[in-house]
Order: C-alpha cells, then sequence, then structure tokens
C-alpha cells in the first residue's frame, strides 16, 4: 500500500514531551498546521503521516535520544504506531519476549512488542502513555491510555469520522464543537469533569486504563478496561499479608527506590525535582539526591507564612545539597497570569493550585527538560484528613448521628480561616448533611455542596453513584481511596500538572504511580495508611516511617502539603476587578448557575463563609474565563 511521510523540523532545543494528533476518515489538508498548534509539546520536530483513511500527526520527544530510529509515526510491516510518554521498563520487556528490536527508543519497543502480544501488552508496561495502533491491512484503530491517566487523548466521533488529540484545544480548532450543558452543570457541581466528559459534545477524554478499538469498515466500536485500581494483596510481590509497617519496609523501600532510579535513567537531559514542603516530595528528593547527587528542585515561596512551603523544603534541600531554587510568584500581574494560565486547559478548570503549578513549571524549564514529583501518594498510602475522618467511622455514620450533626451544622458560625481545627469540624459536620456522591464531594472539592439548588438544570452524579457502590464491599477509608483515584486524582491533579509542564516544554514523571510501587500500596490494610499517633491519628503511616530514616522529624510528623493558595485573599483584592468584569455580566455562568446567587457572591461577601465563597467565585471565573477565550478564538 502507498503512503506518504513528511517531515519539518523546527530548529530549537529539544524537548522533553509529545503530542499526538490524528484522524480516520476525516481529512485534515493541512497537518503542518496542526503540528504548529502542538510545537510546545515537540519543540524540535514534528512528523506528519498519510495513509489510506488515516492522518497521524505527532510532535517529537527525543527522550531517549534524537536519532533518526525514534521518528514517530512508526511503521513495522502492517503496523503504524505513535504514543505520547514514556515506558520506564521497555529494555527488560524487550529481554523478556525477545524482541528484535535495532534502535535503543522505547517507541520501537512498543511496535515489536504489540508485534508479538497486541493489546494484551498493555498490562506490562511499566510508564505514562496515550498511544495510538492503526493496522493498514484491516483499517482497525487501536486508542489506549495510562493505568492512572498521567497522559490524556481526546476523542471526536461523529459516525465513521474520528479525530484524537493530546490537547483538547488543539481538537477544537479541527472539529465542529457544541458546548455540553449537562457535563457544564456536572462541572458546577464537582469542580472538575466526571470522567471521559469534556465540556463538548461528541468529544471524550479516554478514561484511565481504558482501550477503544475502532474498525473503520464495519464501524463498529469495542471499548475495554483493561486495568483498574484492585484492594488486594499482590502475590508476585509479597510471600503473605503483613500488618507491621518495619515488615513491609524492605519491599516498600527497594519499590519506590527503583521507580525513581527508572525515571532518572530514561531521560538524556537533567532531571530535577518539583519540591514543596510536605513528606511526599521530599522523599523523592532524598531518594532522587543520592542517586544523583546535587539535582536541581524546585520550590514556590509565598509571602504568606499559612501557605509558604519554601522553609520545610530549605531544609530537604540543604540535607541534601540539592542545587535549591525558590520561585517568586508574579503577585503584580495576577489578573494577566489568570487570564494566561486558564485557557491552556482549553476547558473550565478550578483548581487553584494550577497557578503555582504553572509557575513553577515555568521556572524549572528554564534549568531542565524533565522533572520529578510526589503526585500519587496521598491517594495511595492515605494522606488525605478526610481519610481520618473515614478510618474514624465517619464518611457513612449512623443515622441518629447523621441527623444530630446536621442540626448542629446549621447552627454553626462560618469558619474565619481555612487551615484551623474549628474549620475542619465545621465542614465535618455540613458533610453529614449529604448522602452518596454528594457526601463525597463534601468531603473533596467541596464547591456547590450546600448550594445545589442554585444550579438551574437538573445535576445527576450517576457514574460517581455507580463507582461508588462497586466498592461498597471495602472498608471507608478504601472507598474514598478508590473514588479518589477513579476521580480527583486523573480528572484534576494529574491533569493539573501535565497542562502546566506541557505549556513549557517540560516533562513530569510521578514515580509513586510507578507499577510495584502503586500495586504494593493498595495491598496496604487500613492499619499501613492510618493509624494512632501519640500526637492523635496520623496518615501515611508506612510512608512516614520510610521516611524516618530520610528526612527531617518536623516534615516527617508534619501536616500535608502542596501548592495552595491563599484564593481569599486573591479574589478580595488582585483579582478584585477580573471578577466583577467577568462574572458582572456573565456570558455562560448565569445558564448554569442562577444570577441572583451569582449577585449574592459578589455584593454580599458575609452571607458566606469566607474560604467556600472564594472557591465559589474562583469556579465561576474559571468556566466564564474558558468561554469567552472560546469565542474569542474559535
Amino acid at each position: 500500500m502507498r503512503y506518504a511521510i513528511e517531515v519539518f523540523i523546527i530548529s530549537e532545543p529539544t524537548g522533553f514531551m509529545c503530542g499526538i494528533f490524528g484522524t480516520l476518515n476525516y481529512p485534515i489538508p493541512d497537518p503542518a498546521s496542526v503540528a504548529a498548534h502542538m510545537r510546545h509539546r515537540g519543540p524540535n520536530e514534528a512528523n506528519w503521516l498519510q495513509i489510506g483513511p488515516l492522518t497521524l500527526v505527532h510532535t517529537r520527544l527525543a527522550i531517549q535520544g534524537g536519532s533518526e530510529a525514534g521518528r514517530q509515526p512508526m511503521q513495522r510491516g502492517r503496523w503504524v504506531l505513535a504514543f505520547n510518554g514514556e515506558i520506564y521498563n521497555h529494555l527488560e520487556l524487550r529481554k523478556r519476549y525477545g524482541l528484535n528490536c535495532q534502535s535503543g527508543n522505547d517507541t520501537e519497543t512498543l511496535l515489536c512488542l504489540w508485534e508479538r502480544l497486541g493489546e494484551l501488552m498493555l498490562p506490562e508496561l511499566d510508564g505514562m502513555f496515550a498511544l495510538v495502533v492503526f493496522d493498514t491491512f484491516e483499517n482497525r484503530l487501536w486508542l489506549a491510555r495510562d493505568r492512572f491517566g498521567e497522559k490524556p487523548l481526546y476523542i471526536w466521533q461523529s459516525g465513521s469520522a474520528w479525530v484524537f488529540s493530546s490537547e483538547l484545544q488543539t481538537l477544537q480548532r479541527y472539529v465542529p464543537v457544541d458546548i455540553h450543558q449537562g457535563t457544564l452543570t456536572r462541572y458546577c457541581r464537582a469542580g472538575y469533569f466526571m470522567p471521559g466528559e469534556t465540556p463538548f459534545r461528541d468529544v471524550r477524554l479516554l478514561q484511565p486504563g481504558h482501550l477503544e478499538v475502532f474498525d473503520a469498515h464495519t464501524l463498529q466500536k469495542n471499548v475495554v478496561h483493561w486495568w483498574q485500581p484492585t484492594f488486594g494483596m499482590p502475590t508476585h510481590y509479597l510471600a503473605e499479608p503483613a500488618q507491621r509497617a518495619s515488615d513491609l519496609l524492605p519491599q516498600f523501600n527497594e519499590a519506590l527506590t527503583e521507580s525513581v532510579r527508572q525515571r532518572l535513567d530514561t531521560a538524556a537531559g537533567e532531571v530535577g525535582v518539583l519540591l514543596s514542603g510536605g513528606l511526599d516530595s521530599g522523599l523523592i528528593t532524598a531518594m532522587a539526591a543520592r542517586y544523583r547527587p546535587g539535582i536541581p528542585t524546585f520550590t514556590l515561596t509565598m509571602p504568606d507564612s499559612t501557605y509558604n512551603e519554601a522553609p520545610m523544603a530549605r531544609q530537604v534541600a540543604r540535607q541534601y545539597l540539592t542545587r535549591h531554587h525558590e520561585i517568586n510568584p508574579p503577585f503584580d500581574n495576577m489578573a494577566d497570569e489568570v487570564l494566561k494560565v486558564l485557557p491552556r486547559y482549553g476547558e473550565p478548570f478550578m483548581d487553584s493550585s494550577a497557578l503555582p503549578m504553572y509557575w513553577v513549571a515555568k521556572a524549572a524549564r528554564e534549568e531542565v527538560p524533565v522533572v520529578l514529583t510526589g503526585d500519587g501518594a496521598d491517594e495511595l498510602f492515605g494522606g488525605y484528613r478526610r481519610y481520618v475522618a473515614a478510618w474514624l467511622g465517619l464518611y457513612n455514620p449512623p443515622n441518629w448521628l447523621s441527623r444530630g450533626a446536621g442540626r448542629l451544622a446549621a447552627l454553626m458560625p462560618f469558619p474565619a480561616y481555612k487551615q484551623s481545627y474549628y474549620s475542619h469540624a465545621y465542614r465535618l459536620a455540613q458533610q453529614f448533611n449529604q448522602s452518596g456522591a454528594g457526601r463525597y464531594l463534601a468531603m473533596t472539592t467541596d464547591v456547590l455542596c450546600g448550594y445545589e439548588s442554585e444550579l438551574i438544570w437538573p445535576c445527576r452524579l450517576t457514574e460517581m453513584e455507580i463507582k461508588g457502590e462497586q466498592v461498597a464491599v471495602q472498608s471507608p477509608c478504601r472507598q474514598l481511596q478508590w473514588l479518589d483515584m477513579q476521580f480527583l486524582l486523573p480528572a484534576d491533579l494529574l491533569k493539573k500538572t501535565d497542562i502546566a509542564t506541557m505549556a513549557h516544554s517540560l516533562e513530569a514523571r510521578n514515580p509513586f504511580l510507578g507499577n510495584t510501587v502503586a500495586e504494593l500500596a493498595l495491598s496496604l490494610p487500613d492499619s499501613l495508611k492510618i493509624g494512632w499517633h501519640r500526637r492523635g491519628v496520623q496518615t501515611k503511616v508506612l510512608l512516614r516511617q520510610m521516611a524516618r530514616t530520610y528526612l527531617p522529624p518536623a516534615l516527617v510528623n508534619g501536616p500535608k502539603r502542596g501548592f495552595e493558595v491563599p484564593l481569599r485573599q486573591w479574589i478580595d483584592r488582585p483579582l478584585r476587578p477580573l471578577v466583577y468584569d467577568y462574572l458582572g455580566q456573565p456570558a455562560l455562568a448565569h445558564q448554569l448557575v442562577r444570577g441572583a446567587f451569582i449577585r449574592q457572591l459578589l455584593d454580599r461577601p458575609a452571607q458566606f463563609a469566607p474560604e467556600k465563597r472564594a472557591k465559589l467565585i474562583w469556579m465561576l471565573l474559571s468556566l466564564e474565563i474558558w468561554y469567552r477565550n472560546l469565542h474569542r478564538h474559535g
């Protein structure tokens, strides 16, 4: 079969990421323009292939070197493959299956392994990926995504036509899109989009651990859920269950150390660490610095001591002699920064830590092309305060307690400060007024909880309810962990990291999400995640015990820290003109949320808890900025 491959080279330093765009039965007249829109995901080279009904565009990532052998899309016989990401165990897979590969890159490993195993290769891969395989003989297309959803793949489908892309912004430039009222309403309710949903009709996000197969001849589609987190004992790692942290420390220490080492060794350039003042990134820094002395670390410093993680991060940097960088946020142009960062997502995005993540990624890219993060540790090892409430039996409390706490909540005054014991108690009491998916959201994003009636359209969280029922037999702590891994982690946290880092041609790697580490974590009993400590109840029992050999005691025993921001102060001060400009006469927000409620948020702040009001305003602001930007550039 005849085909054409066209290539153009952009003369800039090699990037360490890539982007995918492809169409099936949907002609794209100018693939070069597509590549230009994804240039930041692969700034050094772009290639495209047109073969039969398929057009496939790839912006290049040269993780293992920039040789011709690593060029994508890659074809071998009947098979064509393109992928975004990194396979850390690809050399091991070559040996295990005796693959005959001519180069050292993981793309060829994937193609050879696909020839051998087909879609059965997916559980063998330890890495982050969104991949595309096309059979030129049978005109069949496979689209697959990694276990936790580290790398995205958006799909538009209309009849026999398919278009898919690493970025929603690029996709919407080439296909007709129409906003979806139902998914946007659910976004307002939850604070993020439900699995697979986007703000557009006919556009979906391939879910983590999923594979879609499409036959261009018969037009039949098949969806395979090839992996999902499962609690239990991984017998191929441990001989028998263990109830004490000391019994498991050697296995976990070895698994995490190896995961860090893999992510360092498979990068051609220097690697850094995004170092917060918390346990997770501190542990990653310690292990990385022992393997690569003098590794660069990056921390955002805030003037408000409540949110400033720099002092604790500085202790870790000093202990391990890292080349430490403290980044000062550009507070002078906050409104401009918001208008620059939020449109990057191609959809409404209400996690305010998108701003600090964007800033620290920008600074890191000036020094290194790859960074390690601590993403995933909280969900796998029990790091959130809500897990403590679940462990204490307060996630599904008896009816009498729920009713009593609900009545008490109505009498409690609003908390003045977010980081206080009273604030935690207030939120816990408010959660008892909820049930099912509502209670889960009240314990996590807590956006419209208590104000659900302000939504104009009915909001069903059916998938969240169904997924909650799937783990109803598990302990309350495991129920929350599983829901976080299904919703919050891919829809918010990993999406935030991917967009913020890729915007600056920076690749983020997450050692806690390595296969062995994750499966071992899923095997833990609750007692090794949450447990009593001399100062009360402690989270991350096993991880903290392991960290004692690596980190300062103040950090090991300290509370969870992350990219939190003083959102209330931002909304009331530097962002106030922007808020009134966009929400004073909203173009979209008032079609989803009652206009009178929006006006109350703006003009009667005393009617709301300060932090809650800031979160509600930020959610609506992100919605309005996205909508206006969509029409401005659509």
